[in-house]
């Protein structure tokens, strides 16, 4: 049978994410942890300053988190790894109670990603000479590779672990920050490289089993200067990669010769690692956050992300404009249809927002962005706390969300003075899960001290419709969610009107393996669960047949 045939090509239909309703006066979501909030201690009464970096979600929903942590017992920095239930209680299934610590020498750890296979990517850099008294540090790109129950991975690198030097004996520091993994297992890391007291944009790619990958830049690297000869200190935060391959990087250019010494920079760069001369100027951007009021305004991205159009959000913050989204063309101009002058901003506490500072970026289904980072309080001694900013796809705010499209939280209440996000994803229900560090007093230390703390918050209300307006406008199929998945997933679709639908299940040569539904229904919105329990692991597709309408998408069972 012709796959071909029977699955024919359509326009990939964007997921519309479903009605949620709930109090805009609380939007700490109170199902998770203790009143929407989580807080952790890495090593107990061993622990002094715990600090999470990076969240992601794996498909069944469950949260992990890295960063680093500092105990009495342990001479240098380690990092850890932690997995939350979709509570927010310790996964205790994974690691030693729900958590792993690791690395070696000085480790900081700064992303993650999780591979389709369920194995967990964590990205830094290790400090080679580790010494609060070293006179002349050296760091390198860090990997490590955990199997999905915690356990380092040994087939990856060497016992688990890479490090990676970008030029040789020429560069004391290579930071990575940013970590991305490609359709073909490939893994880039992203961050800097000084030579020379200048540090520069900074890739690495990997093969799927630590191996450098020798096809990429120059031995497996490449070094970049954003504003060329004089550039000062260029650091990429973030990395992304496109649907046709290509890597956008972004982070922040320093020029001393520049009315705007920070700004937001970004470089892309072909699959061999060479820069994409299409893009900005010979293959780099770098502009100052548009400010009608301030030509000299500054900011730093931490964050980026490649849209299904192919344009690209940078966010970060500026100065004098707080928690700032950018969008890019494809081609690396400014895209002014978005925001301000191509710039989305806004302040976290009002007009005194210059201690607003985004540090990571999510983008719903939906569209809408999502900002996390901290702010100070008013009137709360200059304390720091979560806070959020929710923008829509046109970079307005958006006024559902919190109180005019933000949000702040303490978390623990009085016992933190001091809390900031560092990490924020959206989970496939349209909540939002942001993860950092809280300040408290932890009883065995006479002293301040930090932890991981995660906060979890509802998304917002959708302006109030008419009844009759929330029909479907249109046919839509959605992705399954999880996917990969085991045994059990949903699949969701709407229908403008009433209509006679199929939805069933094809392997890959096309051969019918379940029918999930032969009915005629009536205009709405549906979830279908489909358990896979008999079927072994595998790409198998779903197909959708309603009135005139007709499409397919693929599946994958991970067991």
């Amino acid at each position: 049978m012709n796959i071909f045939r029977l699955f024919p090509v359509l326009p990939v239909m964007l997921f519309v994410s479903p009605i949620f309703l709930h109090s805009q006066s609380d939007m700490l979501d109170n199902t998770f942890g203790t009143d929407g909030t989580v807080r952790n201690y890495i090593l107990g009464g061993d622990s002094t300053s715990d600090f999470a970096r990076a969240i992601a979600i794996q498909p069944d929903g469950k949260i992990v988190v890295t960063g680093i942590t500092l105990a009495k017992s342990v001479p240098n920095n380690a990092f850890a790894v932690v997995r939350y239930d979709t509570n927010g209680t310790l996964d205790k299934t994974f690691g030693t109670g729900g958590m792993v610590i690791a690395g070696s020498d000085d480790w900081h750890a700064t992303s993650m990603a999780i591979q389709i296979d369920g194995k967990i990517v964590v990205a830094g850099s290790a400090d080679l000479s580790p010494s609060a008294y070293a006179s002349n540090n050296t760091y390198e790109f860090g990997l490590y590779r955990f199997n999905s129950n915690g356990t380092l991975d040994n087939s990856f690198g060497k016992a688990g672990e890479i490090n990676k030097s970008i030029i040789g004996g020429d560069s004391t520091w290579d930071k990575g920050y940013s970590v991305a993994i490609q359709p073909d297992g490939k893994i880039v890391v992203a961050g800097l490289s000084q030579d020379s007291g200048k540090t520069a944009f900074a890739l690495a790619r990997f093969n799927s089993d630590g191996t450098v990958d020798k096809t990429f830049g120059k031995n497996g690297t490449t070094r970049n200067y954003i504003a060329g000869s004089d550039s000062s200190d260029d650091e990429a935060h973030a990395v992304s990669i496109q649907s046709d391959g290509k890597i956008v990087a972004a982070g922040y250019s320093v020029n001393p010769y520049s009315a705007t010494p920070n700004a937001f920079a970004l470089a892309r760069y072909n699959i061999d690692g060479t820069i994409d001369s299409t893009f900005g100027f010979e293959g780099t951007v770098r502009v100052a956050v548009p400010d009608p009021g301030n030509p000299n305004e500054v900011g730093l991205a931490y964050s980026v992300v490649v849209l299904p159009d192919s344009k690209i959000l940078a966010g970060g913050y500026s100065n004098d404009l707080g928690f700032t989204v950018v969008r890019f063309d494809s081609n690396g101009t400014i895209d002014d249809t978005f925001g301000v002058m191509g710039a989305a901003t806004t302040f976290i506490s009002g007009s005194d927002g210059t201690d607003d500072e985004a540090h990571s970026m999510a983008v719903g289904t939906d569209g809408k962005i999502v900002l996390a980072g901290r702010s100070s309080l008013p009137g709360q001694n200059s304390n720091d706390a979560f806070a959020i900013a929710c923008f829509n796809s046109d970079g307005s705010l958006d006024k559902n969300f919190g109180t005019n499209g933000s949000m702040v939280a303490n978390i623990s209440g009085g016992d933190s003075s001091d809390d900031e996000a560092n990490a924020v994803v959206i989970q496939s229900d349209g909540k939002i899960v942001a993860a950092g560090y809280s300040e408290g007093t932890p009883p065995y230390l006479g002293s301040i001290g930090w932890a991981f703390a995660l906060a979890r918050f509802l998304p917002g209300i959708p302006t109030a419709v008419p009844a009759e307006s929330l029909v479907p406008m249109e046919y839509t199929l959605y992705q399954n969610y999880p996917n990969p998945f085991n045994p059990s997933t949903i699949i969701s679709y709407q229908l403008p009107v009433s209509s006679k639908v199929v939805l069933k299940i094809y392997d890959l040569l096309g051969r019918e393996v379940a029918t999930l539904v032969d009915d005629r229904q009536h205009a709405g919105n549906y979830s279908v669960k489909f358990n896979a329990g008999s079927l072994s692991s595998g790409i198998y597709f779903y197909r959708l047949v309603a009135g005139g309408f007709i499409q397919v998408k693929k599946l994958v069972l991970l067991k």
